[in-house]
């Protein structure tokens, strides 16, 4: 049976329409998002990446620095800004996931993350536990001036105890950014 051309063209903009702001899901192409754009009479689908704010069904994304498992780094969402956490695991301690940010065995431990944010010279970290209490860092932040991390921004050491497993959300804010990495413990 051979479609009508209107009736082909309703059903292909029905598809477009189901797929429309549709969020990343964890296993996708992690930070896609397919959205319309309407630059002439003719709409069309564009393609862009985008930093899909994390949550604790779907943790920041984490990959290995140089190929490190004691040393994930973590991409945060921070708007326009840039956000990165590099974390420096415990002995006993695992990264579970390579691709999301979820530790095993950190509970009770002291675990350095060293940051980079763009957008601020001075900022603030504080972490909410999966309980709803706030945990300010044990030391830092502490500017470091040199490094060997290349990613953009300003870069701090901070040392966090998490004291319970579950979602944890740290949040980043500064004078231009506020910022968010989500960890899941267990």
């Amino acid at each position: 049976m051979m479609l009508m051309p209107d009736r082909a063209l309703l059903i292909g903009l029905a598809l477009i329409v189901a797929t429309i702001g549709s969020e990343a899901r964890p296993g996708s192409s992690a930070g896609h998002r397919l959205t319309m754009e309407r630059t002439s009479a003719t709409p069309r689908l564009v393609r862009f990446d985008s930093a899909v704010r994390p949550t604790c069904r779907s943790p920041s994304p984490t990959f290995p620095l140089g190929g490190d498992r004691r040393a994930p780094e973590i991409r945060g969402f921070a708007g326009r800004e840039t956000l990165w956490a590099l974390i420096f695991l415990p002995k006993r301690s695992a990264w579970a996931d390579r691709s999301r940010a979820i530790f095993t065995r950190v509970r009770g431990e002291q675990v350095k993350i060293v940051w980079r944010v763009t957008g601020a010279q001075r900022v603030r970290f504080v972490a909410r536990s999966p309980s709803g209490r706030t945990n300010t860092p044990r030391w830092g932040p502490e500017q470091h001036e040199d490094s060997t991390w290349t990613r953009p921004g300003h870069e701090w050491g901070t040392g966090f105890v998490f004291r319970e497993n579950g979602c944890w959300r740290i949040s980043v804010s500064g004078r231009r950014v506020q910022g968010v990495v989500t960890l899941v413990l267990r």
